[in-house]
């Protein structure tokens, strides 16, 4: 006898459909009036795919997962509509209109005045269908990992195409409170249909069918940065990588700038400690010098009023620094690591810097300065607006390891 599909199990698995906004602050950093802004968007629609997981293994599961493998999602910028004062995205139910591709001259006419009638704003759509899930919160789980992906995808291209750092600096975040949910109960295929005999002797055939529809409409995006980049930042990288992204977007927002430069120092420290074999340093002093060093250091301390476990701890000490004592110091170090990553000079709008011994030794002096809490604000802005064009080098290179 063949295991009924619900036999197995007792849960009952839903189809969900969420539509979600993800917004940044568009605004300067530092204003408290909104006089400038700087918004920016994906130069097409975004869509991927990834699998649905369920907890349980049974024949019930299995077919569901047979029925919706994947669970789809869908990235859009949203408009704004001079005329109706309404948002809408390339998804939605007022969408911009399409061009007519067959006569240039038009198309570029309607564009032009599509630009004017429709505003793009701060904000982006995340549809994300066929999710399969036992509870909303379940499904939420799920969600919640896929958004912040996304979110630090869109942050950091917003970052790195953005000319204004210095008074820009946007972090997307989902608006959870705004988010849209249906959700279907999932009929398994073996369950829409039975036949048996009835009363009368005749056979009868019992089919239930879902019926649903879609409307998509295409829209042409004005260019804005590539949506392959973000769809290339979606995919898993290595863990250089992601931590120093995380690091890089925990920087954006309206994160106070402190806050912020220790976050982007953070990248330049973990740079200096993993990839210190592109320093290309030589230490100061060899085995026998640390030994003959070491030695005296001893026998200068055994004159002092420490005691033995003290005069130990402080050898120890001095034979480490002895030992990590290079040629160069931390400065040059770090340029050299920059160097060896390709990145010797940033060009990015109107910040323009050589990466050299003298740049990296201010940043290092004001990291100090910070941890000891004294006041260097005034600076911060400049530095951390260096740091935000240096630390993209950095994610570029890693990207590409």
């Amino acid at each position: 006898m063949s295991e009924s599909p619900n036999s197995a199990s007792t849960t009952v698995y839903y189809l969900y459909s969420f539509s979600i906004p993800l917004r940044y602050n568009s605004f300067t950093i530092s204003s408290i009036e909104k006089d400038n802004e700087f918004v920016s968007g994906l130069d097409n629609d975004l869509l991927w795919t990834n699998r649905n997981i369920v907890k349980d293994d049974g024949v019930y599961e299995q077919e569901i997962l047979k029925q919706y493998p994947q669970f789809i999602c869908r990235l859009t910028n949203v408009y704004h509509s001079d005329s109706g004062g309404s948002t809408s995205s390339s998804v939605g139910s007022t969408a911009l209109p399409e061009a007519d591709a067959t006569a240039e001259s038009q198309e570029k006419e309607d564009d032009a005045d599509n630009y004017q009638a429709y505003e793009l704003v701060n904000e982006y759509q995340l549809k994300v269908e066929n999710l399969v899930a036992a509870k909303e919160s379940n499904a939420l789980d799920i969600l919640q990992t896929e958004i912040t992906v996304v979110c630090n995808a869109l942050s950091l291209a917003l970052a790195k195409y953005n000319c204004n750092k210095q008074l820009f600096q946007p972090r997307v975040e989902p608006v959870w409170e705004s988010r849209t949910v249906e959700k279907k109960k999932i009929v398994p295929e073996s369950q829409k249909s039975r036949s048996y005999i009835d009363g009368n002797g005749n056979i009868v055939y019992e089919i239930r069918a879902d019926i649903a529809c879609s409307v998509s409409c295409f829209t042409k995006i004005y260019g804005k940065f590539p949506s392959e980049e973000i769809s290339a930042m979606l995919k898993p990288h290595n863990p250089h990588y992601q931590y120093v992204m995380q690091e890089y977007c925990a920087a954006l927002g309206t994160e106070g700038i402190r806050s912020k430069y220790f976050h982007l120092f953070c990248i330049i420290e973990f740079i200096e400690r993993e990839y210190v074999g592109l320093a290309g340093a030589e230490r100061l002093l060899n085995d026998e010098q640390v030994k003959t060093l070491d030695k005296a250091f001893k026998e200068i301390l055994k004159s002092t009023e420490l005691d033995k476990t003290d005069q130990a701890h402080v050898a120890s000490g001095l034979k480490g620094c002895m030992m990590k004592m290079t040629t160069d110091g931390r400065a040059q170090k770090l340029v050299n690591i920059l160097h060896a990553m390709g990145i010797d000079r940033i060009e990015d709008g109107g910040i323009k810097f050589d990466v050299n011994k003298e740049r990296m030794n201010r940043h290092i002096n004001t990291r100090n300065t910070l941890f000891h809490g004294n006041d260097t604000d005034k600076e911060l802005h400049e530095l951390v607006t260096e740091l935000m064009c240096l630390d993209i080098k950095v994610l570029e290179y890693l990207e590409n390891c």
